[in-house]
């Protein structure tokens, strides 16, 4: 009699539009290491089924994603190794359901489309530094199975961004001559100290306990009109990097600075989320950049970074 309850109850629930946390999950009720795990997985199934709207179920599968890496977080910190490797491959199964349904939304354009995979990318974004920060602290054996996950979250962000690219080819040849005359150094992280210059077409990664690695990497003309564009479309010279909601203090914090030149014009500009958040413009254009260069085959064959950030 409880579960018919249970279930009517999911039902009923299924109908709330979702919406994606990108940030740590406070309260995740029943974990899997508990003996009732399964009815949590139930309802979450009677959830999906019921919810039929393409985008929004889009949505949930990543919402469940980003629910199954924070219980991976907490059965590591647990100790149960192996209950967080299941865990962990349900969470890329998930974000693979989620990414199905975006390459489904391709077809459309507009802006409820365009805000789920946006928001896919920034979530797979999320969870790539989530990934890395684990295997770097991970025995070999846990490796396998978190660079799989690290894979998923990389693909899931090369997908939105091929979308983004075909749907920028038109405007690309005829801006192709003003982005020839753009160039640009951003730097993010603690201390500032990963950085993309496209001056010198290098990338120089922060490996936190070891030096800072500098290796090739060129932007392809269309990237750097993409960038280019997103700049000017969020109009982030004219804004404050600040938000309103920023009543926070950080540690350790991440600092952001970005050198515009364009022709002979240069212009700068320098952030930080110590204050606990950043407008939105800034964080979209920090995980946009950010997310790009993660994309890069140069970026993937770096080491991992070791230690971290107290």
């Amino acid at each position: 009699m409880v579960i018919l309850v249970f279930g009517a109850s999911s039902i009923a629930s299924a109908q709330v539009s979702t919406s994606v946390s990108t940030s740590t999950f406070s309260n995740l009720g029943t974990l899997p290491d508990s003996s009732f795990y399964f009815l949590k997985s139930w309802k979450e199934q009677i959830q999906l089924f019921f919810t039929f709207d393409m985008e929004k179920k889009a949505e949930q599968y990543l919402h469940l994603a980003d629910v199954r890496l924070a219980e991976y977080q907490k059965m590591i910190e647990k100790g149960k190794q192996a209950i967080a490797e299941k865990t962990l491959t349900k969470y890329e199964n998930q974000l693979t359901r989620a990414l199905e349904k975006a390459e489904e939304l391709k077809t459309k354009s507009n802006e409820k489309a365009n805000n789920v995979r946006a928001k896919i990318e920034e979530v797979s974004t999320k969870h790539v530094r989530i990934l890395q920060e684990n295997f770097a602290k991970a025995s070999e054996g846990a490796k396998q199975g978190l660079e799989r996950a690290l894979e998923a979250s990389r693909k899931g962000i090369e997908k939105i961004q091929e979308k983004d690219k075909s749907e920028n080819e038109e405007s690309t040849s005829t801006s192709v001559s003003t982005t020839s005359r753009f160039n640009f150094t951003f730097k993010y992280g603690v201390g500032a100290i990963n950085e993309l210059n496209t001056f010198d077409k290098t990338f120089t990664k922060d490996m936190i306990m070891g030096s800072p690695i500098k290796v090739n990497l060129k932007l392809s003309e269309n990237e750097l009109n993409n960038i280019y564009e997103k700049i000017n479309e969020l109009r982030l010279f004219s804004k404050s990097p600040e938000s309103s909601q920023a009543n926070a203090f950080v540690t350790p914090c991440s600092s952001y600075s970005l050198k515009v030149q364009e022709n002979t014009d240069q212009k700068e500009l320098s952030w930080n989320n110590c204050r606990g958040k950043i407008s939105d413009e800034f964080q979209q254009f920090s995980n946009f950049v950010v997310s790009l260069i993660e994309s890069k085959e140069e970026y993937k064959n770096l080491p991992v970074a070791k230690g971290g950030y107290q």
